[in-house]
């Protein structure tokens, strides 16, 4: 055998040693490996994770739209109230007595027709009977005279210049020639007006107390 030879039998019983050696350490490693893998299971890619919850809708997706009205409505109000409180205050109620007087000033300065005579004198016998407390249906003159003349503590001599004061307007208003040449009607109306105020606040006035001036802003005239 030749010396080559020899070298090549002999590494290949040294790999076959090597690999005798490495199979018979695979072979013991064999039940620690299994040992292992019962212990940790190996992970797998595809294996199913456990299932979740269904995500919940939040407060906002459920209540979204009554929270949206609930605050546009607020906002409604608030602008309401606001501009109730910015708006000027109603005027307080007129009283019938107010209103009368004011309906009779109203006719100060015109021309002096028959129809605005007429109207003075209604507004006058209005504004008198409103005065006396009156009903709401409208006094005639002989209706009004009649409760001035019945009233307590009554002015005859003021109820006599009123009864003459309406008899001239009646004829005036009825027979525009009547007038012609007289004294302006206007004027004594409004007089006549001051002075049935100035009546009532004295007879309403407590004894002894002074007498208010009348509302219409014009002086009395004397009784006479």
């Amino acid at each position: 055998m030749t010396p080559w030879n020899a070298i090549g039998r002999t590494g290949l019983l040294a790999r076959a040693a090597r690999a005798s050696a490495a199979g018979l350490a695979a072979a013991a490693m064999l039940p620690l490996r299994a040992a292992a893998l019962s212990t940790n299971p190996p992970s797998s890619p595809l294996a199913l994770r456990p299932p979740r919850d269904v995500l919940q809708p939040s407060f906002f997706e459920e209540h979204g739209l009554s929270i949206a009205l609930g605050a546009a409505a607020l906002a409604l109000g608030a602008a309401i109230l606001a501009w109730r409180w910015r708006r000027p205050g109603a005027a307080a109620a007129e009283s019938p007595e107010t209103a009368a007087r004011r309906a009779l000033e109203a006719l100060r300065g015109q021309p002096e027709t028959p129809e605005q005579i007429a109207q003075l004198a209604q507004r006058l016998r209005c504004y008198l009977q409103i005065l006396h407390g009156g009903p709401p249906e409208q006094w005639t003159t002989d209706e009004l005279l009649e409760r001035l003349r019945r009233a307590p503590a009554a002015d005859p001599a003021l109820t006599a210049d009123l009864e003459a004061l309406l008899r001239e307007c009646e004829a005036r208003s009825f027979a525009p020639t009547a007038g012609v040449g007289g004294a302006a009607l206007g004027p004594r109306v409004f007089e006549m007006a001051a002075r049935l105020e100035q009546e009532r606040s004295r007879r309403q006035a407590p004894p002894g107390a002074p007498t208010p001036a009348p509302a219409g802003g014009a002086e009395a005239a004397p009784a006479a």
